[in-house]
């Protein structure tokens, strides 16, 4: 059972194929609520995490 609602990555190191595996979970989780990936070298990944981002923007806080 999925039961995160925060998730804090910052200064975590990560690269764009991270960025891609947490769009990922992001995408299929009904329970997160907020995601900060602030200080990380995720590149490319930010247009996956900001896509989905869009389509949850009632529900997701995401910070960059």
């Amino acid at each position: 059972q999925d039961t995160m609602k925060t998730l804090g990555l910052s200064w975590s190191n990560l690269g764009p194929s991270e960025a891609q595996e947490i769009a990922e979970y992001v995408r299929v989780s009904s329970v997160l609520t907020s995601l900060n990936l602030t200080r990380n070298h995720i590149g490319d990944g930010k247009a996956a995490l900001r896509e989905i981002a869009k389509d949850r923007a009632s529900s997701l806080t995401l910070k960059l």
